[in-house]
């Protein structure tokens, strides 16, 4: 019979000393996008804006995404994530954060309703067998002009 590996399991990051005597060096790297509870159905117990909020908001009023044309979540979380990097303060953000945060704020019987988001633009893919393909991801827009100065 084979001998069997042993596991480490580990929960933070340093230096370990195995069975053997070896030392390694573990670095640990949970990515969490956000704490479990949030998101659109958790969103009437906001009761302030957080700093992905505050993110969102900020990238879509520096790009103008004052129309239905608006922005894809993509381009937000890059045009975020480029933000971030030159305030170099060591935050980052997920994609699905992004969504998340964008999804809370587009309810509409919550204080913080201030995103919408636009249809989809189709495209006619096939003319004979009428197939359409989605041409554009949602896009996403403010819907109050007002006020949204004082997220810097």
């Amino acid at each position: 019979m084979s001998a069997q590996p042993e596991k480490l399991v580990v929960k933070e990051s340093g230096t370990y000393t195995l069975v053997d005597g070896r030392q390694i060096q573990v670095i640990v790297n949970s990515r969490r996008h956000s704490k479990w509870g949030t998101g659109y159905y958790n969103a009437k117990k906001i009761k302030k804006l957080g700093p992905g909020h505050k993110l969102v908001l900020r990238v879509l009023e520096e790009n103008g995404a004052f129309e239905a044309s608006g922005m894809t979540s993509r381009n937000i979380w890059f045009k975020g994530e480029k933000i971030l990097k030159d305030e170099g303060d060591g935050r980052y953000w997920t994609l699905t954060g992004v969504r998340a945060r964008l999804s809370e704020m587009q309810r509409k019987d919550t204080p913080i309703n201030f995103v919408g988001s636009g249809p989809n633009q189709m495209k006619l893919k096939d003319e004979d067998e009428q197939k359409f393909r989605m041409e554009k991801g949602n896009r996403w827009f403010l819907l109050r002009r007002e006020g949204m100065g004082l997220l810097r």
